[in-house]
């Protein structure tokens, strides 16, 4: 099997970036789930089912993060050794499916944190609306 050494150079300088990027949106996720378990009391059921989407993001981007640093070092390995330590067809989709997770994730905390405030701020406003 021949070494494909500018492959496993490109991955390993690729892995810590996308694995970068999802840790970055990680505290994005964390305060949106903080405010839609703030908004639990008084709006059970769409405030769950936002805390749960949003909790299964965040295992998404854990997941993505692991797989990043494995790719890293089966990256360091194969580099090391002057030798390919998996296929390098078997490394190639992580990098790339790392970015989706990501760019998939970052979509949704918009929209996500969108419906959390949005909420928030409809309950601050109705007083003020029935007043008038």
């Amino acid at each position: 099997m021949t070494f494909h050494g500018s492959f496993w150079v490109l991955t390993g300088a690729t892995a810590p970036v996308v694995a970068l990027a999802a840790v970055i949106t990680r505290p994005m996720l964390d305060n949106i789930l903080f405010e839609a378990i703030e908004n639990l009391r008084q709006l059970r059921d769409a405030s769950r089912r936002v805390a749960t989407k949003i909790r299964l993001l965040g295992h998404i981007q854990a997941i993505n993060v692991t797989l990043q640093a494995v790719v890293l070092a089966v990256s360091l390995v194969s580099i090391a050794v002057h030798g390919d330590a998996v296929p390098w067809w078997l490394a190639s989709p992580v990098p790339v499916a790392g970015l989706l997770f990501v760019a998939y994730v970052y979509s949704h905390i918009g929209f996500l944190g969108r419906v959390v405030y949005a909420r928030e701020i409809f309950r601050a406003d109705v007083p003020e609306r029935l007043a008038d």
